[in-house]
């Protein structure tokens, strides 16, 4: 599992987990917030009958009024996958990333973090809803849907759609 941040570096999970126990140690005053989120984006090769999945997966941790830190996980899958299965596997990457945080040296902030859903109770993804929430929820974390999962449709959503 190889993160990257905003600028380039990359994390391995340890890593991420370092500087994240870092970087919120520096600002013990301060209110921290922690997302894990996964968004993705179905391409097609520009004049190609070729297309490709991306998933992008984060982990923000945002201080409060203050900004925040954002590590990626990229994986991009063959194939242009429908979007009840991206859905679904969205929810899966996310959950596999907080039991892996879960087992960290995070595991004491594991009820300040939250699951943030690329699902909402309008729009095409209505159908997945109980679903994807009741799995998250099942697992004992938090979970947040749209239009409060902005770590999902905000954050992930933006590195989905580039070049990747």
């Amino acid at each position: 599992m190889i993160f990257e941040n905003t600028t380039g570096k990359k994390f391995t999970f340890n890593q991420m987990v370092n500087e994240v126990i870092r970087w919120t140690g520096e600002y013990h005053d301060s209110n921290f917030t922690y997302v894990v989120a996964t968004d993705s984006q179905v391409h097609k090769v520009r004049r190609k009958a070729i297309w490709y999945t991306t998933y992008i997966t984060l982990v923000w941790v945002h201080r409060e009024s203050k900004g925040g830190r954002l590590f990626i996980i990229k994986d991009k899958v063959d194939g242009k996958i429908e979007m009840v299965k991206r859905l679904m596997r969205e929810t899966e990457l996310s959950i596999a990333l907080m039991t892996e945080i879960s087992e960290s040296r995070l595991k004491d902030r594991i009820d300040d973090f939250s699951v943030h859903i690329d699902v909402g109770r309008l729009g095409k993804s209505k159908s997945v809803v109980e679903s994807c929430l009741g799995w998250v929820l099942g697992m004992g974390w938090n979970a947040e849907i749209k239009p409060e999962a902005i770590g999902a449709y905000c954050c992930a959503d933006k590195f989905s759609k580039g070049n990747n």
